[in-house]
């Protein structure tokens, strides 16, 4: 994490110079092979930039978001609720994520549930 940027803040490259957004704003990150999309919570269409999901994973500071399987990040204040039986996540947004089998306990413990 960039000690210049405060850690409820990210600084994102993108092709217009680096940007600095909160992460207060953002609802999830989906990892899209060399590419991530960052979804926000205020209608703002998503934005794409060149960065791989690891390193978003390696700059966010630890424990605000969690990795429910190898494509998303998910900002764990937008969280609803979690289905362990049918292994999903429902986000405030109306949004529906899937947790991977391999993920399911780590991540769970991670947000105090199991």
């Amino acid at each position: 994490m960039n000690p210049a940027i405060p850690h409820h803040s990210i600084a994102i490259p993108t092709n217009k110079g680096l940007i600095t957004i909160s992460l207060q704003q953002i609802v999830r990150i989906q990892g899209l092979s060399n590419y991530s999309r960052i979804y926000f919570n205020n209608g703002q269409h998503p934005l794409t930039v060149a960065r791989v999901l690891k390193r978003f994973e390696e700059d966010l500071p630890a424990g605000s978001f969690i990795r429910s399987h190898r494509a998303h990040l998910i900002n764990r204040a937008f969280v609803q609720e979690i289905d362990m039986k049918n292994s999903y996540i429902f986000l405030k947004n109306g949004e529906t994520i899937a947790i991977s089998r391999r993920k399911k306990t780590k991540q769970l413990t991670l947000l105090n549930i199991v």
